[in-house]
Order: C-alpha cells, then sequence, then structure tokens
C-alpha cells in the first residue's frame, strides 16, 4: 500500500465542500456589514466613498480580518478578565443611521472604559512605535466611546508577528463628534435624494482616491 504524502494528504470532496461553506459565510458576513448605512469603523473614508458603499459591496474581504480579530478580543478578556464588564457589543444611532462594535467595556476604579482591540502586522506596528496611532483607529475609537456614552477609551495594538502591544488612550472631543454627525446627515440626504455627493478631490492621484475600491468608477462618472 502506498503511503506517500500524495496518498494520505489531498483535495476531496469534502476538503472542497468546506471551502465552499466558508466562502459562502464569508460573503454573508460581508453582506451584513454592507447592510449597515455607514459604520464607525469607515468614517473616515470621503463621503462619496461612503455613499458608493451604501450602493453596492467593496472589493475588499472584510471577514476574515473581523474574525482574526474577535480571537485577540478574547484573549485580552481573558487576560483583564477582573475587569471586564461587557464584550462585542452592538452599538447604533438611529438619528444618524450610524452603527459600531464595543470590543470591551473595562471597569477600572468605578470608571468604565471602552478598548478597541487591532491585531497589526509588523510593519504597522513599527508605524504605530514611530508615528503613534492610526487616525482611521482613534476616529472609529471615538465614535463608539459616544455611542456607549463613555468619556475615554483605550486603543490597543498587538503585533502579530511577535505579540508585542502598544496602548494609547483616546478621549472624547465633542467637535469631532458634531462633525461625525454632520458627515452622517449629508449622507443620509444624498440616498434619499438618489444623488452622489460631490468629489472632494480634483484629481484621482490622492493617496484616499488610491486605496479607495470605487476609485475608477467614481472617476468615471
Amino acid at each position: 500500500m502506498k503511503t506517500g504524502t500524495l496518498n494520505i494528504v489531498n483535495k476531496s470532496t469534502l476538503s472542497r465542500g468546506l471551502e465552499t461553506i466558508v466562502e459562502n459565510e464569508k460573503i454573508k458576513l460581508n453582506k451584513e456589514v454592507l447592510d449597515s448605512t455607514l459604520n464607525a469603523s469607515e468614517i473616515s473614508n470621503c463621503l462619496r466613498s461612503l455613499a458608493y458603499k451604501s450602493i453596492k459591496p467593496s472589493k475588499n474581504n472584510l471577514s476574515t480580518e473581523k474574525h482574526h480579530n474577535k480571537f485577540v478580543i478574547e484573549k485580552w478578556c481573558d487576560l483583564l478578565k477582573y475587569y471586564v464588564k461587557a464584550k462585542n457589543i452592538y452599538l447604533s444611532d438611529c438619528n444618524y443611521n450610524l452603527v459600531g462594535n464595543g470590543d470591551i467595556i473595562l471597569e477600572i476604579d468605578y470608571h468604565h472604559v471602552l478598548l478597541k482591540i487591532q491585531s497589526v502586522n509588523n510593519n504597522d506596528f513599527k508605524h504605530i512605535l514611530t508615528k503613534g496611532a492610526f487616525k482611521k483607529d482613534v476616529l472609529e475609537l471615538m465614535i463608539n466611546e459616544w455611542l456607549v456614552e463613555v468619556d475615554e477609551g483605550l486603543l490597543v495594538y498587538e503585533n502579530r508577528d511577535d505579540l508585542k502591544f502598544e496602548i494609547f488612550q483616546v478621549y472624547l472631543f465633542t467637535q469631532i463628534i458634531e462633525s461625525v454627525k454632520s458627515k452622517c446627515k449629508n449622507l443620509m440626504e444624498c440616498k434619499i435624494k438618489g444623488e452622489l455627493p460631490d468629489r472632494p478631490y480634483k484629481k484621482n492621484n490622492s493617496k484616499e482616491c488610491k486605496n479607495c475600491n470605487y476609485c475608477e468608477e467614481c472617476w468615471k462618472s
């Protein structure tokens, strides 16, 4: 009887079947993200990009990263178990059609603090050590602080390559939240009118345009 690797480990109906199941679940999860008109994690994108997202799915696959982050959150919950009051909380505000997610709420000295955990690669971690937290993550945490009604939060970056971490404190600033509310209102008004917001850039060579999933379609119209 042959015992070579090719005869023991191979692609089969079972393995391909599981691949199909996983792909279908990822599509479903991405659709759940799409169904939310405006998510706190994407509020830093330009208004026109957000409008396109509300119309059609993004080319980005968000499900793998979301699942990975869930494992990281569970680990931090275990580390901080005596202080954890809640985790993975769905947040929303119907007035602005805005949704978010609270990773972990801690109670320290009778004071509630919201934790956001980000698992990052080594290159991003080096960027964080030299230049600080990413503005996108700071804004997302601040919005979630507002949604969950706490005054401050902690942004945790964990390097998935060596498990080192860096923590930043993020306070809630009313002026920034007001600008977010205004952005949400503008997006809702455009959706009601069936119009796209004005393009905020004069050329398609801006950094945000280059990283946008809808760049080609946006500049065609």
